[in-house]
């Protein structure tokens, strides 16, 4: 799955944004523009995969300490309130418009155009709509309260090919939900501000897991620290009581001391090559780290199918 075009209204720093015709490798204007449409897609993966809702309004920084979340009976958030309204500001149009609305269109891979092909087994019109156009298209909005203390969020429109379908409780297609969470859970990004040690632990749970492509992932982390851009040495992970440390090398070198480039690199290719969402969203990537990503992309052994990039000044 990737994403062929976008458009966003509504967010201040990216001036209604649009991009079509969108391929495997987006490069992102300079920020803030870059950074307000990689903001636009945490939006979207936050509506989409409920469990991120939090840890993406974080990153927006629009959460006060006190909020609280509301999800619907589907699990989907509906609602989240005690917000920093000072952070909601920073990010609305200066129009003085309290709605973000963000539309994407989805090429689908096999997987996903397989998923669908099956529901047309009880809901022709699936079928039908994918004959005619075999993409998917989404809105979602984010609409603020005059107080800017409270948002409420949700999909607004699901189109398969040209035809729309219902959203509302008593009329949505079964299917739909599980079909949300699905493309929730492909999109994904590089956070740089994340505990290393939360991604260390990832990746020795993918060095023991047992499923064959979690192992592999593994693997090739290991391997790409080794060589170029990165050349750290290879990957090693040390129990230390609960938590556990990456070393490169023979030496079993700590991580720690070989400075800040060690923990963005592990950053990256951990979640390049062992969370591997269809999409990533990486912000404030080097030269070589843009083309190491593209290279994630290419071939026969390419783990993402779309990397959206903001270029780091």
């Amino acid at each position: 799955m990737l994403i062929s075009a976008l458009d966003i209204q509504g967010l201040k720093a990216a001036g209604d944004w649009s991009g079509t015709g969108l391929g495997a490798s987006v490069e992102l204007p300079a920020p803030p523009v870059g950074m307000a449409i990689s903001d636009a897609l945490a939006m979207i993966e936050a509506i989409l995969n409920p469990d991120q809702f939090v840890a993406l309004s974080h990153r927006l920084g629009i959460l006060s300490p006190e909020h609280e979340v509301f999800h619907d009976d589907a699990g989907f958030v509906e609602q989240a309130v005690e917000l920093d309204v000072a952070a909601v500001d920073a990010i609305l149009s200066a129009d003085g418009s309290r709605r973000v609305t963000l539309t994407a269109t989805l090429e689908l891979d096999p997987p996903l155009f397989g998923r669908l092909r099956e529901e047309s087994m009880r809901d022709p019109r699936v079928m039908t709509a994918l004959g005619q156009n075999p993409a998917l298209t989404l809105k979602v909005g984010w609409l603020f309260s005059m107080s800017r203390q409270a948002v409420s969020v949700g999909v607004l429109d699901f189109q398969v090919g040209n035809t729309p379908f219902a959203l509302n409780k008593s009329d949505r297609p079964s299917w739909m939900n599980g079909m949300l969470r699905a493309i929730g859970a492909r999109l994904g990004r590089a956070d740089w501000s994340e505990e290393i040690s939360a991604v260390t632990r990832r990746l020795q749970q993918a060095s023991l897991s047992a499923d064959v492509h979690q192992r592999r992932g593994f693997r090739r982390v290991a391997e790409a620290l080794s060589a170029k851009p990165f050349q750290l040495g290879h990957l090693e992970l040390i129990g230390m009581g609960d938590d556990v440390v990456a070393a490169f090398g023979p030496e079993l070198t700590r991580a720690r001391l070989l400075g800040p480039r060690a923990s963005r690199a592990l950053r990256l290719t951990e979640a390049a090559l062992v969370r591997s969402p269809d999409v990533l969203v990486v912000e404030e990537a080097t030269v070589d780290e843009v083309a190491w990503l593209v290279s994630c992309i290419e071939g026969e052994d390419a783990t993402l199918e779309q990397v959206w990039v903001v270029a780091a000044k």
